[in-house]
């Protein structure tokens, strides 16, 4: 390829990890408290999407076919996937990593399934512990505490390489925001329906071992998306990109160049 870096060119990522109470996605925006003392609400995906509608002349090409690709990750791919089922004239192609059609309660399950996979280790009831302490968050020590409790269980084998993976843990800075919506009740978001209707072609990507979005999420995301192809990365967690980056890159990779415009197309 005369330009091994012209797919790049073409990936829009979005991690809005700002999960609702209850998921292991900690929140990068600082909540600012009413004066009522109030959390103030997650902005749904309906409203981590709007800045993707204005990126300036990258997203908005009305006379060319499209040319961007965009990737979300975890809620990120609840935010991905809001945004390509309103706007899927803009998109060359969608990858939901890590992702779901509906949020739910099953990472308490998996979590509980990660815990009896390790058992021969001490650390598993401190993440089981982590992962209970979410419903009770009330700041930014609390938050930064439980995500680093929980961050073994992203991982495929996080103690089999602790020296590689025990820095990232160490460096986690984590800001509170509520899990609550505007009307102050959790928010929850069920895509299955429109997800049968979506025309943007989408690669799944989804870890044999992830504990957040399950395999079984993965494959449904798959079933539901009419042209969509699904990856398995069958040594990693929640994280794949750092537990096999080069599998992660290389199907990334291979899904924009099969689906983006030859150069100098026109719609």
């Amino acid at each position: 390829m005369r330009d091994p870096l012209r797919w790049s060119r073409h990936l829009l990522g979005v991690h809005a990890d700002a999960g609702p109470r209850g998921t292991p996605d900690h929140g990068v925006h600082r909540a600012h408290r009413d004066q009522g003392g109030q959390p103030p609400a997650l902005a749904p995906a309906r409203i981590h999407t709007r800045p993707l509608q204005h990126l300036p002349g990258h997203l908005h090409q009305p006379a060319r076919r499209p040319e961007v690709h965009l990737l979300g990750h975890s809620h990120g791919a609840f935010v991905a996937a809001h945004h390509a089922l309103h706007r899927s004239e803009q998109l060359a192609g969608l990858v939901l990593y890590e992702g779901a059609p509906v949020t739910g309660a099953e990472a308490g399950r998996m979590a509980e399934a990660f815990a009896t996979r390790h058992a021969g280790h001490p650390e598993p009831p401190d993440v089981l512990a982590a992962f209970g302490a979410m419903s009770s968050l009330t700041g930014d020590e609390q938050t930064e505490a439980v995500a680093k409790g929980v961050l073994p269980s992203h991982f495929a084998d996080f103690w089999g390489s602790e020296d590689k993976y025990g820095p990232l843990r160490d460096a986690i800075r984590a800001t509170y925001i509520s899990g609550l919506d505007e009307d102050l009740v959790p928010d929850t978001i069920d895509d299955r329906a429109a997800l049968e209707a979506l025309e943007v072609p989408t690669l799944v990507i989804v870890g044999l071992h992830d504990v957040v979005c399950g395999l079984r999420w993965g494959v449904e995301l798959a079933g539901l998306i009419p042209d969509s192809r699904l990856v398995i990365l069958k040594d990693s967690g929640h994280l794949g990109h750092v537990e096999e980056p080069e599998r992660f890159a290389d199907v990334v990779r291979r899904f924009v160049l099969e689906t983006m415009a030859p150069q100098g197309e026109a719609a």
